[in-house]
C-alpha cells in the first residue's frame, strides 16, 4: 500500500486526489451545470447576456464558473467515498481502482473525499453575497449528505439500496434532487436573484420542471451504468435493475426505453 511515513503516505493520497476512476458519473456532472443553468435561465437569455445583448455576463460566467467548480468537487467528494464503502463491489466488479487494487487505502480514500467536500464548501463560502453564499452552502452539504446516505453500510437507506432494485433507481434519484438544488443555486447566481424565499423568484418553476425532466436520465445513467457490472453485482449482493433481467437484449431495451422518456421530458 506504499509510503508508510506520514509524509509518504500523504504524497500517496494527494497523487489519488488528482484521478478519477467513473467516467460514467463525471461527464454528467461536466455537462450538466451548462445544460441546466440553460434550460433554467432560458437559451435566449443565456445567448443575449452571451453576445452582450443583455448586461450581466460578468457576474455570469463567475456563477457557471462556480457551479461547474462545485459539481466537480461534489462528484470527486461522492464518487471517492462510495468507493471506501464499495471495496466488496468493486473488487469483483473494477479491480484495478486503487482502492481494491492495493494502491490506496480506505483511510487515504477518505481524505481525499474529506478534501474535496471542504475544498466545495470554501467555493460555496466564498460568495460575495450571504443569501447565495448560504444557499449554496446548504445545496452542496445537502448534495453531499444524499451520496453519504446512499453509499454508507452502516445506513439502514444503504442497505434498502442495494437490497431492492426500486431502492436503488429513488436513492439515485435523491442524490441528484440535491444536486439540482445545487443547480438552481448556479441560476439564481447568473442573474443576481435572491434564492428565497421561493414563492417570490421567477426561475423556481422553471428549475422544479427541469430537475424533474432530469429522473429519466438519471435511470438511463444508473441502468447503463450497472450493465456491465451484472454478475459482479450478484455476486456482491447488490440488486440492480438491469441483473433483473433476463438477457442483455432486455437490459439495452430499457435503457433506450428511459433514453427515449428523457428525450420527451426534455421536449
Amino acid at each position: 500500500r506504499g509510503p508508510t511515513d506520514v509524509a509518504g503516505w500523504l504524497a500517496t493520497a494527494g497523487r489519488h486526489a488528482l484521478t478519477h476512476h467513473h467516467p460514467e458519473s463525471l461527464a454528467p456532472h461536466v455537462a450538466f451545470p451548462p445544460w441546466l443553468l440553460v434550460k433554467v435561465v432560458g437559451p435566449a437569455r443565456c445567448w443575449a447576456v452571451a453576445t452582450g445583448a443583455a448586461p450581466g455576463r460578468g457576474g455570469f460566467a463567475k456563477a457557471a464558473a462556480r457551479g461547474l467548480a462545485l459539481s466537480l468537487c461534489y462528484v470527486m467528494h461522492a464518487d471517492w467515498y462510495n468507493d471506501v464503502c464499495d471495496v466488496d463491489v468493486d473488487a469483483k466488479n473494477k479491480p484495478a481502482r486503487p482502492l481494491p487494487s492495493g494502491a490506496c487505502s480506505v483511510g487515504q480514500g477518505l481524505l481525499v473525499a474529506g478534501f474535496y467536500y471542504c475544498l466545495g464548501l470554501a467555493a460555496a463560502l466564498a460568495h460575495p453575497n450571504a443569501g447565495l453564499r448560504a444557499a449554496y452552502a446548504t445545496a452542496f452539504a445537502a448534495a453531499c449528505a444524499s451520496a453519504f446516505l446512499y453509499s454508507d453500510d452502516f445506513l439502514p437507506t444503504r442497505r434498502v439500496g442495494r437490497r431492492t432494485p426500486l431502492g436503488r433507481c429513488l436513492g439515485f434519484c435523491g442524490i441528484y434532487a440535491a444536486f439540482d438544488a445545487l443547480m438552481y443555486c448556479e441560476a439564481c447566481d447568473a442573474l443576481a436573484l435572491a434564492p428565497t424565499p421561493l414563492s417570490e423568484n421567477p426561475l423556481f418553476p422553471a428549475f422544479l420542471w427541469a430537475g424533474a425532466s432530469t429522473i429519466p436520465w438519471n435511470l438511463a445513467l444508473l441502468t447503463a451504468k450497472d450493465l456491465g457490472d451484472v454478475a459482479g453485482d450478484a455476486a456482491a449482493g447488490l440488486r440492480t435493475l438491469p441483473g433483473c433481467l433476463p438477457d442483455d437484449l432486455s437490459r439495452a431495451r430499457l435503457v433506450l426505453a428511459f433514453l427515449a422518456l428523457a428525450r420527451l421530458a426534455d421536449a
